[in-house]
């Protein structure tokens, strides 16, 4: 038999039936004053017993009871604690950066009176679970694009192998490619600078930037400011270059996917009289 807290108000029991059974056979559960019974033929392997009080210590026992003759069978016992309301991680976005990564953000459980030293996040999908550190913010990566997730977040006691009460969140990650500019364009309006174009994304992140790379130059500004077109000035004389726009993310940094097309700028001198 075992007992775990479900949350701060609810604990599941489970156990092995006996190997010889009688048609008649009720278990008694008791937690605490608690107390319910169960038919065999209607037990699953498991009873989440809820009504419990908060961080607070419980004996747990389950007992066989026959009902012809009205008899009781010796118990099984073990002890559970119920958690604290305050251990669950509060303030989780899950934000997809781009079709396969998904950026989770948590704050700490609101308990001053714990101390906890890692988190357990589940995901849903067959994915699985994975402890994913203590810094409030982990990046999800090799997710499928157009899928929704569920996923759940647990606060780890320091020192013990017990998890708080979970913070539940669900997240749907874009079709392949929505979160990337289209139609990217460039010409040159003098020898040292071009204008890029480009059409918005379907999808945008309020702390998506855009960083432009032509040559050895390289400019970073917030998609927000991007009003479809951007000049970048100071550049090379060359007959021809490269105009990259990059997708990028800061805390953690992480870059979403780029975009490139070629521009071929002016010369400066003319060659009159040749």
């Amino acid at each position: 038999m075992s007992a775990v807290a479900v949350n701060s108000t609810a604990i599941e029991v489970s156990w092995k039936p006996p190997k010889h059974v009688a048609p008649d056979l009720v278990y008694r559960l008791t937690v605490g004053t608690h107390a319910t019974e169960i038919k065999e033929r209607e037990f699953t392997g498991l009873y989440v017993m809820g009504g419990l009080t908060q961080d607070t210590n419980y004996k747990v026992s389950v007992c066989l009871v026959f009902r012809i003759p009205d008899s009781l069978a010796p118990c099984l016992t073990t002890y559970v604690s119920t958690r604290s309301s305050g251990d669950c991680p509060v303030g989780m976005r899950l934000v997809p950066l781009s079709s396969t990564v998904v950026r989770v953000v948590w704050e700490r459980p609101m308990s001053k009176n714990h101390t906890f030293d890692d988190y357990r996040l589940n995901i849903s999908n067959g994915i699985g679970s994975r402890l994913v550190g203590a810094g409030g913010r982990i990046l999800v990566k090799d997710l499928m694009p157009s899928t929704s997730y569920k996923m759940t977040l647990e606060a780890k006691y320091a020192g013990d192998e017990k998890f708080g009460e979970p913070l539940r969140g669900s997240v749907t990650t874009p079709p392949t490619g929505a979160n990337l500019p289209t139609n990217i364009t460039a010409w040159a309006v003098n020898a040292t600078a071009v204008e890029v174009r480009m059409d918005l994304p379907k999808y945008v992140v309020s702390d998506v930037f855009y960083m432009i790379t032509m040559g050895t130059q390289v400019t970073k500004f917030s998609a927000y400011q991007f009003a479809g077109v951007y000049t970048m000035g100071g550049l090379a004389e060359e007959p021809t270059d490269k105009v990259t726009v990059c997708l990028v993310f800061e805390n953690p940094d992480f870059s979403a996917g780029c975009i490139e097309t070629i521009v071929r700028t002016h010369l400066s001198k003319c060659a009159c009289g040749v």
